[in-house]
Protein backbone atom coordinates (compact mmCIF):
# COMPACT_ATOMS: atom_id res chain seq x y z
CA UNK A 1 0.00 0.00 0.00
CA UNK A 2 1.56 3.37 -0.93
CA UNK A 3 1.89 6.24 1.51
CA UNK A 4 0.29 9.61 1.55
CA UNK A 5 1.62 12.61 2.15
CA UNK A 6 1.51 16.03 1.53
CA UNK A 7 3.20 18.31 -1.11
CA UNK A 8 5.03 21.36 -0.05
CA UNK A 9 6.30 24.10 -2.42
CA UNK A 10 8.93 26.78 -0.45
CA UNK A 11 7.28 25.67 2.97
CA UNK A 12 4.06 26.24 1.48
CA UNK A 13 1.16 23.57 1.81
CA UNK A 14 0.16 23.21 -2.03
CA UNK A 15 -0.96 19.67 -3.00
CA UNK A 16 -3.43 18.16 -0.03
CA UNK A 17 -3.18 14.29 -1.22
CA UNK A 18 -0.18 12.71 -2.92
CA UNK A 19 0.62 9.09 -3.47
CA UNK A 20 4.40 8.31 -2.64
CA UNK A 21 5.58 5.03 -5.17
CA UNK A 22 8.86 4.04 -4.06
CA UNK A 23 8.66 -0.08 -4.44
CA UNK A 24 9.80 -1.77 -7.51
CA UNK A 25 6.26 -2.40 -8.35
CA UNK A 26 4.67 0.73 -7.26
CA UNK A 27 7.12 2.74 -9.68
CA UNK A 28 6.66 0.52 -12.28
CA UNK A 29 2.75 1.14 -11.98
CA UNK A 30 2.54 4.39 -11.65
CA UNK A 31 -0.97 5.54 -12.33
CA UNK A 32 -1.17 3.02 -14.93
CA UNK A 33 -4.55 1.69 -14.81
CA UNK A 34 -5.94 4.17 -12.32
CA UNK A 35 -8.43 6.89 -12.57
CA UNK A 36 -7.37 10.40 -13.58
CA UNK A 37 -5.73 11.86 -10.76
CA UNK A 38 -7.92 15.13 -9.65
CA UNK A 39 -7.03 18.82 -8.65
CA UNK A 40 -4.85 18.89 -5.41
CA UNK A 41 -3.87 15.27 -6.43
CA UNK A 42 -0.78 14.12 -7.17
CA UNK A 43 1.74 11.15 -7.55
CA UNK A 44 5.64 11.44 -6.36
CA UNK A 45 7.94 8.52 -7.73
CA UNK A 46 11.36 7.77 -6.28
CA UNK A 47 13.85 7.35 -7.58
CA UNK A 48 12.84 8.32 -10.77
CA UNK A 49 14.34 10.43 -13.50
CA UNK A 50 11.78 9.37 -16.78
CA UNK A 51 8.21 8.46 -17.27
CA UNK A 52 6.71 8.02 -19.97
CA UNK A 53 2.03 8.04 -20.36
CA UNK A 54 2.10 4.99 -23.26
CA UNK A 55 -1.57 3.49 -21.95
CA UNK A 56 -2.32 6.34 -20.03
CA UNK A 57 -6.23 7.92 -21.42
CA UNK A 58 -5.12 11.57 -20.15
CA UNK A 59 -3.07 14.15 -19.57
CA UNK A 60 -0.38 15.25 -16.92
CA UNK A 61 1.87 17.64 -15.61
CA UNK A 62 5.29 16.53 -14.76
CA UNK A 63 7.93 17.79 -12.51
CA UNK A 64 11.30 16.50 -12.26
CA UNK A 65 13.35 17.42 -8.62
CA UNK A 66 16.52 17.08 -7.85
CA UNK A 67 17.28 14.56 -4.37
CA UNK A 68 17.18 17.66 -2.46
CA UNK A 69 13.61 18.90 -3.88
CA UNK A 70 15.10 21.43 -5.79
CA UNK A 71 12.64 21.43 -9.55
CA UNK A 72 14.59 20.58 -12.62
CA UNK A 73 11.93 20.38 -15.36
CA UNK A 74 8.01 21.20 -15.02
CA UNK A 75 6.36 19.68 -18.06
CA UNK A 76 2.87 20.96 -19.05
CA UNK A 77 -0.48 18.80 -20.10
CA UNK A 78 1.96 16.20 -20.98
CA UNK A 79 -0.31 13.71 -23.84
CA UNK A 80 -0.33 9.90 -23.81
CA UNK A 81 2.09 7.99 -25.65
CA UNK A 82 4.56 10.53 -24.62
CA UNK A 83 7.87 9.95 -22.73
CA UNK A 84 9.76 12.24 -21.17
CA UNK A 85 13.11 12.48 -18.49
CA UNK A 86 15.32 14.65 -16.76
CA UNK A 87 18.88 14.68 -15.86
CA UNK A 88 20.09 14.38 -12.68
CA UNK A 89 16.70 13.92 -11.94
CA UNK A 90 15.91 12.02 -8.30
CA UNK A 91 12.31 11.54 -8.24
CA UNK A 92 9.10 12.34 -10.27
CA UNK A 93 5.76 14.33 -9.64
CA UNK A 94 2.63 13.70 -11.92
CA UNK A 95 0.03 16.13 -11.34
CA UNK A 96 -3.91 16.72 -12.83
CA UNK A 97 -3.15 18.86 -15.89
CA UNK A 98 -3.34 22.05 -15.06
CA UNK A 99 -1.60 21.92 -11.92
CA UNK A 100 1.83 23.41 -12.54
CA UNK A 101 0.09 26.84 -13.63
CA UNK A 102 -2.30 26.24 -11.11
CA UNK A 103 0.73 26.42 -7.91
CA UNK A 104 2.94 28.50 -10.26
CA UNK A 105 5.48 25.85 -10.07
CA UNK A 106 8.69 27.10 -12.08
CA UNK A 107 12.39 25.44 -12.55
CA UNK A 108 14.30 26.22 -9.02
CA UNK A 109 11.56 25.56 -6.40
CA UNK A 110 11.83 23.98 -3.54
CA UNK A 111 9.33 21.27 -3.19
CA UNK A 112 8.92 18.70 -0.20
CA UNK A 113 6.47 15.72 0.48
CA UNK A 114 5.57 15.25 3.99
CA UNK A 115 3.64 12.10 5.43
CA UNK A 116 0.00 13.25 6.42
Amino acid sequence: MMQIGQLYKNNQLVVNKVWLAKSILQRMRGLLFRKSLEPDQAMLIRPCSSIHTIGMTYPLDIVFIDAQGIVLKALKNVRPLRMAFAINAYATIEFYAGEIERIGIQRGDYLDWKAA
